[in-house]
């Protein structure tokens, strides 16, 4: 039963991707925008964790715009999905024309510099073309993805990456080890550190609650000094954007290991909710992001509250 379901899923998938790819961005926008209202409000998949997530996160809305916001969150994950479609069609002058790198000077220096750089990102805008924009600009650009629940799925998914240059490291046990090596080869390692990491990943404030958060991009980090970029996309028009990039350098931070990982993980999280306040919309709301909340340690609850 599970097999038949997940090839009636990529039949889904290729339909869904040979159509996109026939239509001009703009279009192709429009339709990814229907077909994900439908989602939210007939079919309702995710709504109830998306209109959770928006809720905790702005209580001040009233649950009118509430739906309203979750409604655009449909809207340009539809958008995503469209142009992730058009990706296999676009060469790389394409990508890079189309992908517009702020202060792209950040990846010329941590390239000079010659340990990689370890760039992070969220479920933020196209964060798949995030990776591809960086690639097509000329850099080595490794990004870290898990695996879908549907194998087919996810072999489409990584065709589709694979068209833009990018190599993809599955993580699991072995992805530590190409990790330390695509950094020692002076490649860039793409990291999207704004999921669920469970009971042990490290707890940050994220809109005001804790949320377990995926400790790698710290932890590579201080190990091997290779430079932290942040990179979020901004959409500027359909199959249009710009890329915002800012280096961190904590390697001199002061305390003990655990007490530098938070602190990293710490600042990451907090420039991300910054961007996130300026355009909620543009958040993945669908992902359950504060599952493991629960097993957050008393002694950060005690930090909160005395804060």
């Amino acid at each position: 039963m599970t097999a038949l379901r997940d090839r009636i899923e990529l039949a889904l998938a290729r339909m869904l991707a040979v159509a996109f790819a026939l239509l001009p961005f703009r279009l192709g926008a429009v339709v990814g925008q229907v077909l994900a209202l439908l989602l939210f409000d007939v079919v309702r998949l995710r709504r109830r964790v998306t209109v959770e997530n928006l809720r905790n996160a702005f209580p001040e809305l009233s649950p009118r715009e509430v739906v309203s916001l979750a409604r655009r969150t449909y809207r340009n994950f539809g958008i995503t999905l469209a142009e992730f479609a058009k990706l296999p069609q676009l060469s790389c002058e394409d990508i890079r024309r189309r992908v517009q790198l702020v202060h792209a000077e950040i990846l010329e220096a941590a390239h000079q510099r010659g340990r990689g750089a370890i760039v992070v990102s969220g479920h933020f805008g196209n964060w798949e073309w995030v990776a591809a924009g960086i690639r097509a600009h000329g850099y080595v650009l490794k990004p870290i993805a898990a695996s879908q629940r549907n194998p087919l799925v996810d072999r489409l998914i990584d065709e589709a990456r694979s068209t833009a240059g990018l190599e993809v490291i599955k993580a699991g046990t072995a992805s530590v080890r190409q990790i330390l090596q695509t950094l020692r080869n002076n490649g860039f390692v793409g990291i999207l550190f704004d999921q669920d990491a469970g009971r042990n990943g490290e707890f940050v404030r994220f809109f005001g609650r804790p949320v377990s958060t995926h400790r790698g991009p710290a932890m590579f980090h201080l190990k091997t000094g290779a430079p932290l970029i942040l990179a979020l996309p901004e959409r500027i028009a359909p199959g249009r954007h710009r890329v915002h990039l800012e280096r961190f350098d904590f390697t001199n931070l002061p305390g003990t290991e655990e007490e530098r990982i938070h602190y990293v993980t710490q600042t990451l999280t907090s420039r991300l909710e910054e961007t996130i306040r300026r355009q909620p919309d543009h958040w993945f709301w669908m992902h359950r992001r504060w599952k493991s909340s629960h097993h957050a340690p008393a002694r950060w609850e005690q930090a909160c509250h005395g804060a």
